[in-house]
């Protein structure tokens, strides 16, 4: 509507200029021509009135043609609008779909994979209890082992049962592949781990695995998750902190723990630490490390001796919840040299990520594992 009034006003002031323009001709024919005056008087007003009424019916041709023009653009518009919004709806769904389907896959994949763990259990188990009825039969079958000396038998116990019931993965037999497999921390209940029989000779306990696997795990969680655990044991997963208090409290064993790490160019590095151990819940899983050794740097400085941060407790002596800031849990301290449970990113400096302090600072890592053995 602006634009039509605005066309409106130039085409009247096109009319008064001509006017005028006119007027000004013949005054100047007037000047130049003293008879002309006689002639100007004798001019036809209704000459004049038939000419502006010419241009007015111009104008308004004019305006009715601009009208309709505009009015065929505006139902162009509006049917360009409603194209790109049915295109833009059409969009929407697909991308929707192919979420959802995408959701439902990693849903499936994750059944897929606890699924694997249970029916790898469950072998364990069949096998443990052929392995039981083997050397139950065995003793059965040798009369000589009932004349053997009381030491004997108790260190033959002893291995049968380190055998039957692993009290982590140090207890597997030695040509054990990689897997996952039942311990037993607290020696009476059984709990699933994997059991890294490959790097420097073996018989890790792994308590902690991140890496670009799909369904990714999201590690920004509470207080009850870290110390239950969560995750799939051949994917991304916490093992639980009360399982690690239940090993490295035990006073018949002093465990060592090894951090892998790789970052997304290829580079690895990794950190040993001897005298290992987590105190109980009621005292906040306190971390305990000393002896580093390796060529990460030691990304655990600032943690020793603090507790462990979730975004639902924080440490008593400290303000800032550095586990929310970090979009992590760990055992922070000051904030910390490292925060290996955070957010899974693309390479890049966000504290939020996945970091070993020591090593590369704050650039994001691709894949960290932590595990522990006895010394």
């Amino acid at each position: 509507m602006a634009a039509r009034r605005q066309k409106t006003t130039v085409l009247w002031w096109l009319i008064v200029i001509c006017v005028i323009a006119s007027a000004e001709e013949q005054q100047q024919h007037a000047l130049v021509n003293p008879t002309a005056d006689q002639d100007l008087a004798q001019v036809d007003q209704q000459e004049m009135r038939s000419m502006v009424s010419r241009l007015e019916s111009r104008v308004e041709a004019l305006e009715r043609s601009f009208e309709s023009r505009v009015e065929s653009l505006e139902g162009e518009v509006v049917q360009l609008r409603s194209n790109a919004d049915e295109l833009y709806d059409l969009m929407y769904k697909q991308i929707y779909n192919q979420k959802s389907q995408q959701a439902k896959l990693e849903s499936e994949l994750e059944i897929q994979s606890s699924l694997i763990d249970k029916l790898a259990n469950r072998i364990y188990d069949h096998e443990s209890e052929f392995s039981k009825i083997t050397a139950i039969i065995q003793q059965s079958q040798s009369p000589e082992l009932s004349s053997q000396p009381a030491q004997n038998k108790t260190e033959q116990n002893s291995t049968s049962d380190k055998l039957l019931h692993p009290r982590d993965c140090s207890d597997l037999p030695e040509d054990s592949p990689t897997a996952t497999y039942l311990v037993y921390p607290d020696r009476s209940r059984s709990v699933r781990a994997r059991c890294d029989m490959d790097t420097d000779g073996g018989g890790w306990t792994v308590i902690q695995r991140r890496d670009d696997i799909r369904p990714r795990k999201d590690f920004y969680r509470g207080w009850s998750d870290y110390k239950t655990g969560f995750g799939v044991l051949t994917g991304e997963f916490w093992w639980g902190l009360e399982h690690v208090w239940h090993l490295t409290s035990a006073s018949d064993r002093q465990y060592v723990l090894r951090v892998d790490l790789d970052a997304f160019d290829g580079d690895q590095a990794y950190a040993i630490y001897t005298n290992f151990s987590v105190s109980s819940e009621s005292d906040g899983y306190r971390l305990s490390v000393s002896n580093y050794s390796g060529d990460a740097g030691d990304g655990l400085e600032y943690g020793v001796n603090s507790t462990f941060s979730t975004h639902d407790r924080i440490p008593e002596d400290t303000e800032t919840n550095c586990a929310h800031e970090y979009q992590g849990a760990w055992w922070y301290g000051s904030c910390g040299l490292s925060n290996l449970n955070g957010r899974y990113v693309s390479p890049g400096g966000d504290p939020r990520g996945i970091w070993w302090g020591a090593w590369l600072g704050l650039t994001h890592l691709m894949k960290t594992e932590m595990k522990i053995r006895p010394a």
